[in-house]
């Protein structure tokens, strides 16, 4: 049921207060009768308003004053969008929103979103629809009473104004090609607004992130031969070699330096030994895999 103007702008004034976290979303093919799922899918966990503009835009400017972050906003809310607030996990009301989509025909004179195109194949078409594909250069042939496309059809590109002709040959082929829903385009949280790629940063992407900013910073650090925290192992393993190298030239009679004299005295005896060492590494791991596996046979037998 509609509701009046100063409630609305009562109920838009009591949503902001409240709430501190805010999806905006495109509703652009969206009926009223899938809206209504999204609000009971929400139940308990979100609020999702609709209306216009203006009425947003007015509510926003009279709390911007005691909400300065809200002010963001403004230049957002534009063209057919709603406002769904919640004060609790952002990214899961965010994938309900998105889970929310339905198979819908192509109408003429709307854009299409996706790439269309009809596989090759049988079709249910009957022979007299023969004449309707060869006018839009679709290759055909007759089987079993009915018409088979012999190649692939791309029909549609997106962002291409779908035709009658286009919307006559899916609606033929009973196709519906193309999915609406509610469109994430924006993240409002605690005062910062974000676009909705926030929604698909994981704690795998923060780590790597911080680990590709540590790695440059400890780059920079050995570039500048400064003594930064990251680059700290790199500048004393390169700190040992080089006293190692001296050592070694010098000849000095060093404890350290034992092994790698004797490696540079005969470099051929370390590649005969290498081999060995990899193999009794092998039968150490097979000795306690072996183990491993009769403890957890002894363990199955107690248990």
């Amino acid at each position: 049921m509609a509701i009046g103007r100063q409630a609305y702008l009562a109920k838009l004034e009591r949503l902001f207060r409240s709430y501190n976290k805010i999806v905006i979303v495109g509703v652009d093919n969206v009926g009223s009768t899938q809206i209504h799922e999204c609000r009971k899918a929400l139940r308990g966990e979100a609020e999702m308003i609709l209306g216009k503009n203006s009425l947003v835009k007015r509510t926003i400017n009279l709390l911007g004053e005691e909400f300065p972050a809200l002010l963001a906003l403004l230049p957002i809310v534009r063209f057919n969008v709603g406002f769904v607030f919640t004060n609790g996990d952002i990214i899961k009301v965010a994938e309900t929103l998105m889970a929310n989509k339905r198979e819908a025909p192509a109408k003429p004179g709307q854009l299409s979103p996706i790439d269309v195109t009809i596989p090759a194949g049988p079709t249910a078409m009957l022979p007299a629809d023969t004449g309707f594909l060869q006018a839009l250069n679709i290759s055909t042939k007759i089987a079993k009473g009915k018409i088979e496309i012999t190649s692939d059809v791309h029909l549609l590109t997106a962002g291409q104004t779908v035709g009658s002709s286009e919307c006559a040959l899916l609606a033929k082929m009973d196709i519906k090609p193309f999915f609406y829903g509610l469109e994430v385009l924006n993240v409002y949280d605690n005062g910062s607004l974000f676009d909705s790629g926030f929604l698909s940063v994981t704690d795998e992407t923060l780590a790597g992130l911080v680990q590709e900013g540590i790695a440059g910073v400890a780059s920079l650090a050995l570039g500048c031969n400064f003594p930064a925290l990251p680059a700290a192992p790199h500048m004393v393993a390169g700190g040992i070699k080089d006293m190692l190298a001296v050592g070694i030239e010098l000849d000095l009679d060093m404890p350290e330096l034992a092994a790698l004299k004797a490696f540079l005295a005969d470099p051929s005896a370390f590649a005969v030994a290498a081999p060995a060492a990899a193999a009794e590494a092998v039968v150490e791991e097979e000795s306690e895999e072996e183990e491993s596996e009769e403890d957890s046979d002894l363990m199955g037998g107690l248990f």
